[in-house]
């Protein structure tokens, strides 16, 4: 039986974001293996016609031992929306990783109103989920979530996406970071047979017609890097700050990984 929010918890969101919740869990519960074509046939779309002439990955070798039954939580920098799903579409075309996906969104858009709702689901079988809220008087409802998350996990089977920084990063230095915050920490240490995956991607905007432009005219000048770090494992005495620091800690490796290569090659 999967784990619900309590009345409490619920009882504090806004109607339309109690019916967006109860309608993406149905679908996460339900009907979440036909999606899984959808996500797939879809993300394959989107990305090769916007992205797939310039896209590189690299690191690859660090997860070809995971097999869909493990439990996978990957922590990616975060600087556009199309960061996941860059990542799925790898994930879905040159790994075995699990394609019962979920990724931990912030409520705003995609659960304080139907049209985000609608959009979560075409493109993404609601796979943005569980909802994350900043308001403080709704703040109750991301201890659930944070347990959902560690559920999945422990039924095995599942890859989380996760961002350590919490937010979107506006800096435009693409190397920079915000502080990592302590929610991946959390749910890593309640979930030691879990590998948590460190990725740094670069190269994209938000602008998903800009990015269409530059794959058809510009793909030489405007590349799109992908790097995957080995799988990180800590135990349940680990302080969830130190998971969430050292984690963060090796996306800014990777970072620097290709930052050296750009300096290499000039």
């Amino acid at each position: 039986m999967m784990i619900q929010p309590s009345q409490d918890q619920l009882q504090r969101l806004h109607w339309i974001e109690r019916w967006t919740f109860h309608l993406s869990d149905w679908c996460n519960q339900w009907i979440k293996t036909p999606f899984m074509y959808w996500n797939a046939a879809f993300m394959y779309a989107l990305i090769w016609f916007g992205l797939s002439r310039r896209l590189t990955v690299k690191g690859m070798e660090h997860i070809e031992h995971l097999t869909p039954k493990d439990s996978v939580l990957i922590a990616s920098n975060h600087r556009t929306f199309f960061d996941f799903f860059v990542i799925t579409w790898i994930n879905f075309d040159r790994t075995t990783l699990s394609r019962r996906i979920f990724f931990p969104v912030r409520s705003n858009f995609f659960y304080d109103n139907f049209i985000g709702w609608f959009i979560n689901l075409f493109m993404g079988g609601c796979a943005m989920f569980p909802p994350v809220f900043r308001d403080d008087s709704k703040k109750e409802f991301n201890k659930y979530s944070v347990q959902r998350v560690i559920h999945e996990l422990q039924q095995g089977n599942a890859t989380i996406g996760f961002h350590p920084e919490g937010r979107r990063n506006p800096n435009p230095d693409p190397y920079s970071f915000l502080p990592a915050k302590a929610g991946i920490g959390h749910i890593a240490s309640e979930c030691p047979n879990a590998a948590v995956i460190p990725v740094f991607i670069i190269g994209m905007t938000n602008n998903y017609f800009r990015e269409v432009y530059r794959n058809w005219f510009q793909s030489s000048s405007y590349q799109i890097t992908v790097y995957y770090g080995a799988p990180l494992h800590w135990d349940s005495e680990t302080p969830a700050h130190e998971i969430a620091t050292d984690t963060l800690s090796q996306i800014e490796g990777l970072a620097t990984t290709h930052k050296q290569e750009l300096l290499s090659q000039t």
